[in-house]
């Protein structure tokens, strides 16, 4: 069985950069103290970051990005994922628990569950993401175009 290796926070930054440009030190020990991630420590106190924390990282970083998503949506999406729960894709199943007044055994009343807009049902799920980077690549390569006032040879004659 192959042990997987664990990579320092200077080889996680290098890691995100690409997709990242603004990652910092500082923002991944900031993550760290609000909840959303949790690398393991070398007994110097070390961070050990594994592939699976590498991922929640960019996950996070995706949220913010490109859903505007403050960090307390994004630890409690965490969290259900963490646990084990799909958003759901079916109204007859979200539609049939998400009464406030639903009774628990006890005679209190159970917490509502809360409900996630959906993905449209077409799109993969990371096509937002490829196409968010396809776009970011087009910005990057047609910023060094320059309009001038040249004429244009393949616009219409100004002259009648």
């Amino acid at each position: 069985m192959a042990m997987v290796e664990h990579v320092s926070i200077g080889d996680v930054l290098d890691q995100l950069r690409p997709e990242f440009e603004d990652i910092t030190i500082s923002k991944i020990r900031f993550l760290e103290s609000q909840g959303l991630i949790d690398p393991e420590r070398t007994p110097s106190g070390y961070r050990k970051f594994y592939p699976s924390d590498v991922e929640r990282l960019r996950f996070i970083l995706r949220e913010q990005r490109e859903h505007f998503l403050p960090l307390k949506v994004i630890k409690e999406r965490l969290s259900e994922m963490d646990s084990g729960v799909v958003p759901d894709t079916d109204d007859a199943a979200s539609d049939a628990t998400t009464a406030a007044d639903t009774a628990v055994g006890d005679g209190s009343k159970a917490k509502p569950k809360k409900r996630r807009a959906k993905a449209p049902a077409a799109e993969p799920l990371f096509e937002t993401t490829r196409r968010a980077a396809e776009s970011d690549v087009a910005r990057t390569m047609t910023s060094s175009v320059q309009d001038d006032n040249t004429p244009d040879a393949y616009g219409l004659s100004q002259t009648r």
